[in-house]
């Protein structure tokens, strides 16, 4: 009997120790899932999403805006940002602020946001992104957003990153930060810190097309380019204004200034620096 109520009291033992390793089991798996869940909601914000991409496009060929500290201000300029730098009032006529190495974002600046094709941008272009976009895909022309709303950290990241790529090909520190701000522009000073423009990529771009001015060669770029304005867009840095802009020609590139303005931006064959100055 004894023998009998010891051998049952073992195997309840074993039975109880089984489904603890089970449920030990499911919780940790779901903890895992969640993990994945939570990491790829954080990568898919503010083109953290994207930082891979980021990193191989033309802002990758030559630096685009960024700094080596943190983020850009007129008091604490970052490499590639004025001493003089006026620092802007993002809600002042937002549609045309003007923001680069000589007019930068309040430090910290976070616009508010809403998605479109996955990606972050700022809510009030959003609705005008989107006209945009199936208007191409109705023309044949499939677009992805790659980079829309950016934070300041990524900004930073990608410009820290370049410079030291152009360390590594014998550039002098100075040099190297030069080159890297003509691509990627340091916190602050990059539209995408504001979150009013958006990077467009065809199929080309994920069949392997490096981002550079080749880009512009495409029939898709050329339509993009061709009817922008008509949604209120403009090809913020132009092939033949990278003196003014400080910006390599980016052909996807695309900034929100509103219908009227980008029509006659677009008409006049100016870039944003020379409308807002004439």
């Amino acid at each position: 009997m004894k023998q009998y109520v010891i051998t049952v009291l073992l195997g309840a033992l074993l039975l109880l120790a089984g489904c603890s390793g089970r449920d030990g089991l499911s919780s940790s798996s779901h903890v895992s899932s969640e993990d994945k869940i939570s990491d790829f909601t954080e990568s898919s914000e503010p083109i953290e999403s994207t930082a891979s991409q980021e990193e191989s496009k033309p802002e990758s060929l030559a630096p685009q805006e960024s700094s080596n500290g943190p983020s850009a201000s007129a008091e604490n300029p970052s490499n590639g940002v004025n001493s003089d730098a006026t620092v802007i009032d993002p809600e002042d006529n937002w549609q045309l602020m003007l923001i680069n190495k000589q007019n930068i974002l309040p430090e910290g600046y976070t616009p508010k946001t809403a998605e479109v094709a996955g990606m972050p941008i700022d809510e009030r272009v959003a609705p005008f992104l989107k006209e945009f976009m199936n208007a191409a895909a109705e023309n044949g022309i499939n677009l992805s957003v790659i980079s829309g709303y950016r934070r300041y950290s990524t900004s930073e990241r990608l410009y820290n990153n370049k410079v030291a790529e152009y360390v590594s090909q014998g550039y002098s520190k100075a040099e190297a930060e030069l080159e890297a701000g003509k691509w990627i522009a340091p916190p602050g000073t990059s539209e995408h810190n504001a979150g009013v423009s958006a990077d467009l990529m065809t199929y080309h771009y994920f069949q392997g097309m490096p981002m550079n001015e080749e880009m512009g060669k495409l029939e898709e770029y050329k339509w993009l380019a061709e009817h922008c304005a008509e949604y209120g867009f403009i090809l913020r840095y132009p092939a033949d204004k990278e003196d003014i802009t400080g910006i390599h020609y980016e052909p996807w590139h695309f900034r929100y200034v509103g219908e009227k303005a980008a029509r006659e931006i677009m008409s006049q064959g100016v870039c944003l620096e020379e409308y807002l100055n004439s």
